[in-house]
């Protein structure tokens, strides 16, 4: 698919430069964007050069670099290094995993013992029941959610970290990595643009931001929060280099359940949405913390999910 481009409100002048758009200009520094869909959402690359020529290559190989992670994980895709991990004739045996799968089922074992288990990469089958129940408008029986939790659970998946390996003791386990793959794509497609030229550089997917280097001449970039309460006052705003951010809650996704706004966010204990309206922000020093851990928190309850975040370093929620 053709990548389409958007203009950012610091627009000054307009050229098309293969597939990036050069939003702003300052004196030999340009700023560049392209956005084009993937992981269910929008993903932007921006980033500030002196090299437009240097800027199309890094995009068009970051967003080949994202595609490739993408396939790995996805639970939507049958042939996905995530799908064919539980496939039926796998069940109880060690399977050698990708580099990457290993990062990101290393760092989901970690998040689920810290969390005691508010965070699961396993509730594959929940996420299953629940996108159909927003689809359909109908709200899964007790029954259909019962039935869900006993094919879900990380006490289900074992980890052999002398051949970084892994193994599921129970059939039709599905594993689900959405809250937790996003920020990792996010993080190495932002490495990728700053391995390739492009420090001042930012990736954005949905609620999930990734930045690099301050834009010339500023203090860092321009993030804005929107409030979860939209009678309230206009959304929070802040400065940000160098660093991650990402929101997780109810503001897009949710559905109404006994009176009662159910976020898209599953509680793993319970196999329900959490209650909202509630949405958690986190910023932290790469996409993949941010994502786990914004996600983890509005699980817990907001003592727990305060009590958590002391806990890990160089993370602000």
């Amino acid at each position: 698919m053709q990548a389409t481009t958007t203009i950012t409100a610091i627009l000054l002048m307009l050229f098309a430069i293969g597939n990036c758009t050069l939003v702003a200009h300052d004196q030999d520094v340009a700023a560049y964007e392209t956005t084009f869909p993937s992981m269910g959402t929008l993903v932007s690359l921006q980033a500030f050069s002196k090299d437009p020529k240097a800027v199309e290559e890094a995009f068009a190989k970051t967003r080949v670099e994202i595609e490739r992670l993408v396939k790995i994980f996805s639970d939507y895709d049958e042939e996905s290094e995530a799908r064919q991990l539980t496939r039926e004739d796998k069940l109880d045996q060690w399977q050698p995993v990708s580099p990457e799968m290993w990062e990101v089922l290393v760092a989901s074992d970690e998040w689920n013992r810290l969390s005691d288990g508010a965070f699961d990469a396993s509730v594959g089958q929940l996420s299953i029941l629940w996108r159909k129940a927003r689809r359909t408008k109908r709200v899964p029986t007790q029954t259909e959610i019962a039935d869900a939790l006993k094919l879900c659970g990380w006490k289900h998946v074992e980890l052999n970290h002398a051949t970084k390996s892994f193994r599921f003791k129970i059939a039709n386990l599905r594993l689900d990595f959405g809250a937790i793959a996003k920020g990792y794509v996010i993080e190495r497609a932002y490495q990728h643009l700053a391995d390739n030229g492009l420090p001042s550089s930012l990736v954005r997917a949905g609620g999930d931001i990734r930045c690099g280097a301050p834009p010339p001449g500023r203090d860092g970039w321009k993030i804005e929060i929107a409030n979860v309460d939209k009678s309230k006052d206009a959304p929070a705003r802040f400065l940000l280099s160098n660093a991650a951010v990402s929101s997780s809650g109810d503001l897009h996704q949710f559905i109404e359940i006994d009176g009662k706004r159910r976020s898209h966010v599953i509680d793993p204990k319970t196999g329900i949405g959490v209650e909202g309206p509630k949405m958690v922000t986190v910023v932290a020093r790469n996409s993949m913390i941010a994502d786990v851990a914004d996600t983890t928190i509005c699980v817990l309850t907001h003592e727990a999910g305060i009590e958590l975040s002391r806990k890990m370093p160089n993370i602000s929620v």
